[in-house]
């Protein structure tokens, strides 16, 4: 008996287990000790016989290199990316969008800059690695981008096919009248002819240059890969794509010369344009022949399509934002400013943060790998890359309609200062046939607030108009109404060199005619000719306003077809609903351009109130962001029920799906 039993005390049994019982594993031994209904308990793997050391977490020197590679990469693509929008940006700068001749010379040009950077992209998905020879490439490559900014200022894709000479000759006849002496006048004119004939013939060497470029690294690759006889038809194309392209830009240089004529003009364009549709089709071309065993060659990586594609879109819709917010800055300055220009700017930025949620909706597929055969799939992912183009040209578009509906109200907003104060001088000059002095008690407080905030001497305005009524004799009617007019451009004028709406730009028509109108000489000084100098103020702002709906629908409707071709086959109900929803209220706003029926110009009536299409009345009240803002709100909200739905229906996790790009 031990010496426990004998003090009386109850010794717990402890349960023991032979190590050489054959039917105990250590996870039984371990379950036996606490129990088999324990719950959710696992064995430490440790307690295991055949367990084995886990590999160390420490990174090899391998890895963290190809980490950093793979950052430099993406750095890399990133300043081209950056480039290409530079490039851009300095396009728009150079070329505003503000009627059909600026937009078609403006997309003239950017398929040739996007085509430059799409091709790259191209390269790079195939062959581009980290190493010296292509960073000399992207080196080469930044240097074309920087001379396309050199060319792309007053870009006119119709000049020299267009006759121009009346409008020529109506640039001369302001500059005469602006009391310009005829050698600066030639001399100006000589230097608007010739730059033009520049600007074509270097764009036509940069793409040159950019094609032998592209030419160099795809001979590159090929020497530095692994060859087969199939796989060296598949170069042959490509690169014999690329030789004609140079050849065409060539011809283009050499054809325009120094003095083209209007034939040399359209075979410029020609031999522009043909060699983009020529290289676009022997991609499609290339990965059509390769078989599959030899696809290697030919083999695209997806993401970097995806990845570039998002970055120059989020790049150019951050330009187009400070285009916009240039807008708020005004607005906020602005008399007019109040609880309808704040509504102004809050669909502004409702619209600019819908436009990148839109972009990266993507209805949550079960099986969204639908696409096995590798042709098909190299075909899916070029298509929807090149496709993207049309899409960031309705973006574009659109983002500069918005700055401009934004602009067009502040300028409908700043010229009420000079209508109301003429609407009222004028009134009370005919009623006194010319023969009372103006005074201070004729105009209502917000004209006088408005001529004070602008910073006019409103004792010195009428000073200067009543110097023409003597006190004593019989007034010069013409005289003072001339005087009164005269003030009055000068007051339009100001207002809008406040709120940076007159063109710099030497050749622009309504700064001429502004300035002539104000010249010492009074050559033309007339109510018709003010009328007309008006109108043009507001038009030119007004413009944008006929296609930004037609553009804003295109969003949509392009935004429609980048899924179908995403999807390429396979559509279940919920994303087919999308495209549909994408199709219908882009198809809407597009017919809404049946507003601009006969609407060419914006008229002032002879109270000097805007009248004219429905759509300028829209546009100079700031009307026209509202409707498209809601538009746009409801189909997100619809499209974020559809994920919802298909989320569910397919038993999908949320974390997932959350942001698709």
């Amino acid at each position: 008996m031990s010496d426990e039993e004998r003090d009386g005390t109850q010794v717990p049994a402890i349960h023991t287990v032979s190590p050489t019982e054959a039917s105990m594993s250590p996870r039984k031994e371990y379950q036996d000790y606490f129990g088999s209904a324990t719950p959710g308990l696992e064995v430490p793997r440790l307690f295991h016989g055949d367990a084995k050391r886990e590999a160390s977490p420490v990174r090899s020197v391998a890895e963290k290199e190809k980490d950093d590679e793979n950052t430099l990469e993406g750095q890399s693509d990133l300043l081209l990316d950056i480039a290409m929008t530079t490039a851009f940006a300095s396009l728009l700068d150079g070329t505003p969008i503000i009627d059909a001749r600026s937009l078609a010379s403006f997309l003239c040009v950017f398929v040739l800059v996007w085509w430059i950077w799409a091709s790259q992209v191209a390269y790079n998905a195939r062959f581009r690695k980290f190493n010296w020879p292509h960073r000399v490439f992207l080196f080469f490559q930044l240097l074309v981008f920087c001379a396309f900014a050199a060319f792309t200022n007053n870009f006119d894709i119709e000049n020299g096919i267009v006759d121009d000479s009346s409008t020529a000759q109506e640039l001369s006849q302001l500059r005469q009248d602006e009391g310009y002496s005829n050698s600066v006048i030639s001399a100006a004119a000589f230097t608007e002819n010739r730059t033009p004939v520049l600007n074509i013939r270097g764009l036509s060497m940069t793409m040159a240059f950019s094609r032998i470029l592209l030419l160099a690294e795809y001979l590159y690759a090929w020497g530095v890969g692994k060859k087969h006889e199939k796989n060296r038809r598949l170069f042959l194309v490509q690169c014999g794509a690329i030789l004609i392209s140079i050849g065409c830009y060539l011809a283009a240089f050499f054809v325009i010369g120094d003095n083209p004529s209007r034939v040399d003009q359209i075979v410029k364009l020609v031999l522009w344009f043909f060699p983009v549709i020529l290289e676009i089709a022997s991609h499609f071309v290339v990965a059509l022949l390769a078989e599959a065993d030899h696809a290697i060659s030919v083999k695209y990586d997806a993401a970097t399509f995806r990845a570039r594609s998002a970055t120059v879109f989020i790049i150019i819709l951050g330009g187009g934002l400070d285009n916009i917010t240039q807008g708020f800055h005004f607005m906020v300055g602005n008399l007019s400013f109040g609880a309808h220009r704040i509504g102004v700017i809050f669909c502004a930025s409702v619209i600019f943060i819908l436009l990148f949620t839109l972009h990266f909706t993507t209805i949550p597929d079960p099986e969204r790998e639908d696409v096995r055969d590798e042709g098909e799939k190299r075909r899916r992912d070029l298509g929807l890359f090149f496709f993207e183009f049309v899409y960031l040209c309705a973006v574009v578009i659109t983002l500069q309609g918005m700055a401009a509906m934004l602009q067009v109200g502040n300028v409908g907003d700043s010229m009420q200062t000079a209508l109301q104060f003429l609407r009222t001088s004028e009134a009370h000059m005919n009623s006194t046939n010319f023969a009372t002095p103006l005074s201070l008690a004729l105009y209502d407080p917000d004209t006088l607030h408005r001529l004070k905030t602008d910073g006019y001497d409103i004792n010195g305005l009428l000073t200067f108009i009543n110097s023409g009524i003597p006190a004593s004799s019989t007034a010069d009617a013409t005289l003072v109404y001339e005087n009164l007019l005269v003030q009055d451009m000068q007051i339009l004028s100001d207002g809008l060199n406040i709120i940076h709406a007159l063109s710099e730009d030497a050749q622009n028509i309504l700064s001429n005619e502004i300035s002539a109108f104000l010249s010492p000489n009074y050559t033309d000084v007339n109510r018709s000719r003010f009328i007309e100098v008006a109108e043009m103020a507001i038009t030119v702002y007004a413009t944008p306003a006929l296609w930004f709906s037609s553009a804003g629908g295109a969003i949509l409707v392009f935004l429609g077809v980048m899924a179908l071709i995403d999807r390429w086959r396979r559509l279940h109900k919920f994303a087919l609903i999308q495209v549909f929803s994408r199709f219908i209220l882009g198809a809407l706003l597009i017919v809404l351009v049946a507003l601009d029926a006969h609407a060419s110009t914006v008229f002032l009536d002879a109270n000097y109130e805007y009248t004219g299409s429905r759509i300028w009345r829209l546009a100079t009240q700031s009307w026209i962001l509202p409707p498209y803002a809601l538009v746009l709100l409801l189909e997100q909200l619809w499209e974020y029920i559809l994920v919802y739905l298909a989320r569910r229906t397919y038993k999908l996790s949320k974390a997932r799906y959350e942001f698709t790009g």
